[in-house]
């Protein structure tokens, strides 16, 4: 689901659109992407705003597309934006990708069970 901020969240002032997951009826993951307003022109500056803004440490890594500031349960990755591209805040479940790839595989086992030629 995706929610453009100006209409519908105004204390989001600076967030463009928030981009929500669910699974079973729970929210996994959240993206959120700046208006461009501020162009950053180094990512630490962006992350050391984050922990400010969120009261979070400042120890994030360096990691491919952005920083990663890894919590308990959870994750954070930032990436600033280049050119016309916005800079953006993901936040993540750790296992997220496991439950996925988990749930794939069940499915896929199923129909390799249940197929008949």
């Amino acid at each position: 689901m995706n929610v453009n901020t100006p209409e519908y969240l105004p204390a989001f002032e600076g967030v463009e659109q928030v981009r929500v997951l669910f699974l079973d009826d729970r929210l996994v993951q959240m993206n959120f992407l700046d208006d461009r307003k501020v162009r950053w022109q180094r990512e630490k500056d962006f992350t050391s705003k984050i922990s400010e803004s969120l009261k979070m440490p400042n120890v994030w890594k360096d990691s491919i597309g952005g920083s990663i500031l890894n919590c308990d349960g959870f994750f954070l990755r930032a990436e600033i934006g280049y050119s016309n591209s916005p800079s953006q805040l993901l936040i993540k479940l750790t296992n997220l990708s496991a439950e996925i790839d988990r749930r794939i595989k069940a499915r896929d086992e199923k129909q390799r069970g249940s197929f008949k030629p």
